[in-house]
């Protein structure tokens, strides 16, 4: 826990909305299953989950041209393929409200 520093934390179910807390455009990097830096850069974004502040996961982005992406920008969990297994990635929110 980043509040107490315990050791004593359960892994709790999240709805996978937040907003951008951080963005990155990478122009380079390593080989990776669907990332073609030649076509311009490859998102990478740190999303403050609702549940709880300071509570952040970071993946990339989808559904989006990477830099119209934004800080504070609501998202959503999406799930992408990579090398054949589901991956965690976010997209714009579809609604703000949750709803």
């Amino acid at each position: 826990c980043p509040a107490c520093w315990s050791w004593n934390v359960v892994a709790t179910a999240v709805r996978g909305r937040g907003t951008v807390h951080l963005v990155t455009l990478l122009h380079q990097g390593p080989p990776a299953d669907g990332v073609d830096y030649a076509k311009g850069p490859h998102p990478v974004v740190t999303v403050e989950l609702e549940e709880q502040p300071g509570l952040r996961f970071t993946g990339t982005i989808v559904g989006c041209a990477p830099r119209a992406v934004r800080i504070g920008m609501p998202v959503e969990l999406a799930w992408i393929e990579r090398d054949g297994s589901p991956y965690p990635a976010f997209r714009p929110a579809t609604h703000e409200d949750g709803a």
